[in-house]
């Protein structure tokens, strides 16, 4: 591991422990709730915790807490979205992502973005779409220049008992670096 990233992963651990003090005023991912809900189980050890930038394949990531019911937020966008399957829901996040390589670039052509549920499997290899249209989706920024900032949105369909203890997971598209952040 660079000593940049553990450098970064050990601000990220120290702002764990202030993320009590947060007054609520992060960007969530929209049709997250602002409050945490009782029976949310922590994130996954050594997850990076939401709102904390870590550097991975020429972009800067921060996620925002995940919307773990997020059907209503993508119905809104298009009603002829289909609702996922009984058992399930879509899962959204909002990744702010920032371009620190030397070109124009788009971060979904060097960057994968799964979710990990707590039953171990992973939703989201592969598939095209799966949530349908989403807000505001990630995919569709390119050619963002140098030192520019997108935000954007990812979606899986998860198996509802699979989302509580879950995790996402970004990686470098040619493989190496994997990061693992956590719902918020």
């Amino acid at each position: 591991m660079s000593r940049r990233v553990a450098a970064v992963l050990l601000a990220a651990v120290a702002a764990t422990g202030l993320a009590a003090c947060d007054s609520g005023g992060g960007t969530t991912a929209p049709g997250a709730s602002s409050s945490a809900a009782a029976a949310v189980a922590p994130d996954p050890a050594g997850a990076v915790p939401t709102g904390i930038s870590v550097p991975i394949a020429g972009w800067n990531l921060a996620f925002a807490p995940t919307a773990r019911d997020a059907a209503t937020a993508i119905k809104a966008v298009d009603p002829a979205n289909k609702p996922p399957a009984a058992g399930q829901q879509f899962v959204m996040v909002t990744i702010t992502a920032k371009n620190s390589g030397p070109d124009k670039a788009s971060p979904a052509a060097v960057l994968t973005f799964s979710f990990t549920g707590s039953d171990g499997v992973q939703y989201g290899l592969g598939q095209a779409a799966p949530c349908g249209m989403i807000p505001n989706d990630l995919t569709k920024f390119t050619d963002v220049p140098p030192g520019e900032t997108v935000n954007g949105t990812v979606c899986e369909v998860v198996p509802t008992g699979a989302i509580n203890g879950g995790s996402w997971l970004a990686a470098a598209a040619t493989g190496g670096m994997k990061l693992t952040y956590g719902l918020g």
